[in-house]
């Protein structure tokens, strides 16, 4: 969205102070939940992001009301920062050279990736294309926000949710 100049230096001059103003407060709450400087100055950032896009809000409210709405948009990033990072690796397939690997074990994995894409296939559409553009035609989160014209951060908590959708569909089969 582009703003006319006097608007955009208005807004400058706002997240500037508000950044001053409130910097303490935001690098307190992220570390309190991360304990890592280097990874509550990421969540700040991501946390600006969020204020940015919600300025006509943020300008509404009051003293104590911005304090608030500030330190719980700041720890509400961290808490997602820091689930996303204590996410279990995602162990890489084995080369299928056909010569490791038992008959059994390659039908489970046969079997494995048919109840997988069932459960794609069952998702709503929106899910199911979210999911298939991230991980089938591995688009990054930017590719993706640009592509559904939302932000990065609402890209992830829809790939949490189409996550979330698709384990449920498997019942814990995955686990």
């Amino acid at each position: 969205m582009l703003l006319p100049s006097h608007e955009a230096e208005e807004r400058k001059r706002y997240f500037t102070a508000l950044y001053r103003k409130y910097f303490p407060l935001m690098k307190y709450a992220a570390h309190g939940i991360l304990h890592d400087y280097d990874a509550a100055d990421d969540v700040i950032q991501d946390a600006l992001v969020s204020l940015i896009e919600h300025y006509e809000k943020l300008r509404t409210l009051s003293g104590p009301q911005a304090t608030t709405y500030i330190y719980v948009t700041v720890r509400g990033t961290a808490v997602d920062f820091q689930r996303r990072r204590q996410r279990k690796p995602v162990e890489p397939l084995e080369e299928a050279d056909g010569a490791s690997e038992s008959p059994e074990s390659e039908y489970l994995r046969s079997e494995t990736r048919q109840e997988v894409a069932a459960a794609v296939d069952a998702l709503p559409d929106d899910k199911r294309d979210l999911l298939r553009s991230k991980y089938g035609l591995d688009q990054t989160d930017e590719e993706l926000a640009a592509k559904y014209h939302v932000n990065r951060v609402a890209i992830r908590k829809r790939l949490s949710r189409a996550q979330l959708k698709l384990r449920g569909l498997l019942g814990g089969k995955m686990e």
